[in-house]
């Protein structure tokens, strides 16, 4: 016997056209046996006759949705529309698929998250809690998206990276790496954090402007393109350079450096000298 299940007579009525079909194993595969009782589906193709997939529980797939592989649809989810479940992806709990989704890999998507349109969720990703992702955004890796979070438009998220509380990622926005964003924290246009060190915890204003929540991310880019230029300026000089103030002035000569202070002399009508912290000075005009 090559077929895996059948249709049951135990249906469920959507509205008044679309009529469901509990399953019922017939043969042993995976972790179902023969004479199990699984989900609902509309018709056989939505649930593969090949491999370990299978609908469990009182989970829905109808419409166009295809489930695949060793992919698993449990609990109370509902996958509908043009979805495609597969690989070892789980979708479960009270989740909701539909649109044009794709779910594969070893990807999870459960509690009561969404996934619609377009989006794409793959490798070991995890969507949970009240979490959305739609358009055409992709969630990969080992990143977690849980909380009240809202991936879309063409936003990525990926690595080790964890968006969760009320946090928004969209655009063309990246986050990657070990980067984790929360809180109400918006990440948008082409941003991108990759590390521990560019993660966004801020409390914002629920009555803050659009602009006011960009900021956030405006900031800490300037805020990591400043020090990096610090560290680059400090690196580079030496005793007998030439520098100036940031705040303009005449031109000094380094004779001494002690740490982050630097001594230097000028003359006009007589001898100079100051000791400066680097933050205060440029060399040949460039900060």
């Amino acid at each position: 016997m090559n077929k895996k299940y059948e249709l049951t007579s135990e249906l469920i009525h959507i509205g008044n056209f679309v009529v469901l079909y509990r399953i019922r194993a017939l043969k042993d595969f995976g972790n179902v046996k023969a004479g199990d009782l699984g989900g609902c589906i509309a018709y056989e193709a939505n649930l593969n006759p090949y491999g370990n997939c299978w609908v469990y529980d009182n989970a829905w797939v109808y419409e166009n949705a295809h489930v695949s592989s060793g992919a698993k649809v449990s609990g109370d989810t509902k996958v509908y529309g043009n979805v495609k479940v597969y690989g070892n992806a789980w979708v479960g709990s009270n989740a909701e698929v539909f649109g044009s989704a794709h779910i594969c890999g070893h990807a999870g998507v459960y509690e009561t998250a969404k996934v619609y349109d377009e989006a794409l969720i793959f490798g070991d990703a995890e969507i949970s809690e009240f979490a959305c992702i739609y358009g055409t955004a992709k969630i990969s890796g080992n990143a977690k998206v849980y909380g009240n979070a809202w991936i879309y438009d063409d936003a990525r998220v990926s690595g080790d990276a964890q968006v969760y509380g009320n946090a928004r990622i969209y655009n063309n926005a990246k986050v990657q790496g070990t980067a984790r964003i929360s809180k109400d924290t918006q990440v948008c246009g082409r941003t991108c954090l990759s590390r521990r060190d560019d993660s966004i915890h801020d409390t914002l204003d629920k009555d803050s402007t659009m602009l006011e929540r960009l900021k956030v991310c405006a900031e800490k880019n300037a805020e990591k393109r400043a020090c990096d230029a610090e560290q680059d300026l400090a690196s580079s000089l030496e005793i007998g350079d030439i520098v100036t103030l940031k705040s303009g002035g005449p031109q000094m000569t380094i004779t001494a450096i002690d740490g982050n202070n630097y001594t230097s002399i000028w003359y006009d009508t007589e001898l100079h000298t100051i000791k400066l912290p680097l933050a205060c000075l440029i060399q040949n005009g460039v900060v």
